[in-house]
């Protein structure tokens, strides 16, 4: 008797459970399929996803999502209202300020080869950080002005600033570049 109820009970739990995976459909984001890395709503309508190449947005609360901008090797993406800014690979950062629609390159002060953007923290339309491999930059006029923080030794893999003074650093004492 006892094998018959845990049999029955096997044989339920395997067709509830594979009905229940079987309900899963991808929904959104479409165009999808690549591996994204973040995602941030800028307000109840308006979102973006980042991957490697591709900014996704939607205007929608998340139902339809169109890709508005492709870039070589992205790194991080922040907004402040229709502000945004984006980082890549080799030195290059762009700026938006209509919601990710369209972008301009924001020129970076020089710091080597290198020393690839990896991170960028928007507090307002002004004031941006952007963090690299070796180095962290402040502007507090929306770009057009850069205060250069050299950081020697470690490589900063990624940071976070919790106001423009006070920021935390994830470092790579293993880098070799």
């Amino acid at each position: 008797m006892k094998n018959k109820q845990a049999l029955l009970s096997l044989f339920l739990m395997l067709v509830i459970g594979s009905s229940a995976l079987g309900q899963w459909n991808w929904l959104n984001p479409i165009p999808g399929g690549d591996d994204h890395f973040k995602v941030l709503f800028i307000n109840s309508d308006t979102g973006i996803i980042i991957n490697n190449y591709k900014v996704i947005k939607t205007i929608d609360g998340g139902e339809n999502w169109n890709i508005v901008q492709e870039f070589p090797n992205i790194n991080d993406i922040a907004f402040d209202d229709e502000t945004g800014y984006v980082v890549c690979q080799y030195g290059k950062s762009y700026k938006t300020q209509d919601y990710g629609e369209s972008w301009d390159e924001v020129e970076l002060p020089y710091l080597g080869f290198n020393n690839h953007p990896n991170s960028v923290h928007l507090f307002t339309k002004d004031t941006i950080i952007i963090s690299g491999d070796q180095f962290i930059v402040r502007s507090y006029n929306e770009g057009q002005d850069w205060e250069i923080l050299e950081i020697e030794g470690d490589r900063l893999d990624k940071t976070i600033f919790l106001t423009p003074q006070l920021g935390h650093a994830i470092c790579n004492s293993n880098y070799w570049g």
